[in-house]
């Protein structure tokens, strides 16, 4: 009786006259080579590889790995990244001196003007102090009374702005005015006038150790950096 090559009972039968050691037999190599149990050469316990050649061993599959680089957002958020701390830091690296005029030209200009506005707000004169008490510091004072001219004001009053009780405001950075500072003084109508009630021209004043200079106009008060 012959064996039905797609027979299951037949591999079975085959497959165990090869490991019961009958594979010597014509019969057992022919129905081991004919269902694909082993190869026609070599060790009939071996089985034999689809599609590869003799002695030639099959590598797995393995896809190439995609290319690796940065997508357009990453370089624009580096470019962004590296601007914010070149503002930042390369100021920095260049002096403190920079912040400092910077800082105190802020102070002396915000401090005129909350003299214009309290000179305009209270009708009477106001009076900055520069250099006083001591060459970094300004302070404020307003006239107990309404008289012509700073000239005849009877009493001042100490003026302490909002940030301080102390009357007075001192530079930052280490950084004062220079010798022989102007006193600036503000009307009822906020223009900076002279000690007779004149309305002065352009008055500077230059901070010493820096080349910051704060200028007041007389006809608006307006201080503003050089």
């Amino acid at each position: 009786m012959r064996l039905a090559p797609n027979s299951r009972s037949s591999q079975a039968l085959a497959a165990s006259r090869l490991h019961s050691g009958s594979g010597n037999t014509p019969f057992s190599r022919s129905m081991a080579t004919s269902f694909g149990l082993c190869s026609a050469r070599g060790d009939p316990r071996v089985r034999r590889r689809p599609f590869a050649r003799e002695g030639v061993a099959l590598r797995p599959f393995q896809p190439a790995s995609p290319e690796r680089g940065f997508t357009l957002v990453e370089l624009v958020t580096v470019i962004v990244i590296l601007g914010i701390l070149a503002a930042v830091v390369l100021p920095r690296l260049g002096g403190v001196g920079v912040y400092g005029e910077r800082a105190s030209s802020d102070r002396l200009v915000s401090g005129l003007r909350y003299a214009q506005q309290q000179a305009l707000s209270r009708n009477r004169f106001v009076r900055v102090q520069i250099g006083q008490p001591s060459p970094a510091r300004f302070r404020f004072h307003y006239c107990s009374a309404d008289v012509p001219d700073p000239a005849s004001c009877p009493d001042w009053h100490v003026l302490s702005p909002p940030t301080t009780e102390q009357g007075f405001w001192e530079l930052a950075g280490g950084l004062q005015f220079a010798p022989s500072p102007p006193t600036i003084y503000f009307d009822a109508l906020g223009r900076s006038v002279d000690g007779s009630g004149s309305v002065d021209g352009p008055t500077p004043i230059p901070l010493e150790g820096g080349d910051v200079t704060i200028t007041v106009e007389g006809e608006t008060g307006f201080a503003h950096g050089a």
